[in-house]
């Protein structure tokens, strides 16, 4: 097999192998590696609030949970699929997903309120 050394082509893998080793490394997110924005995953997280207000619980537990995929330090997002697993029965998953709500925002104390409420209500 012959290669190029320099050429665009290889100068673009390489760099994408980087990137690579940097995310398996766990040092860049998959939303890193491909450049998306939180704000391209909204009409995903949109879709899923819908979903959640009326009631199609797991359908919107795997919209959130595809967001979290690509942005997992997104506490709104970790708020929301924590709601969305409590309704749907999985007090479990919900709180393991409060939980890591409440560590990635400091402990917020408006977090903890949303917590509170859920779980209560």
């Amino acid at each position: 097999m012959t290669t190029n050394q320099g050429t665009p082509a290889e100068t673009a893998w390489a760099a994408l192998f980087d990137d690579l080793d940097a995310f398996l490394a766990g040092e860049q997110t998959f939303g890193d590696l491909i450049d998306v924005t939180p704000e391209a995953l909204a009409p995903a997280a949109a879709a899923a609030d819908r979903l959640l207000a009326i009631g199609r619980y797991a359908e919107a537990a795997d919209l959130y949970e595809g967001c979290l995929f690509l942005f997992p330090d997104d506490v709104l997002t970790l708020c929301r699929l924590g709601t969305a697993r409590h309704l749907a029965g999985n007090t479990p998953g919900a709180q393991v997903c409060f939980d890591l709500a409440r560590q990635k925002s400091g402990d917020d104390p408006d977090v903890r309120a949303y917590v509170r409420e859920t779980l209560s209500g």
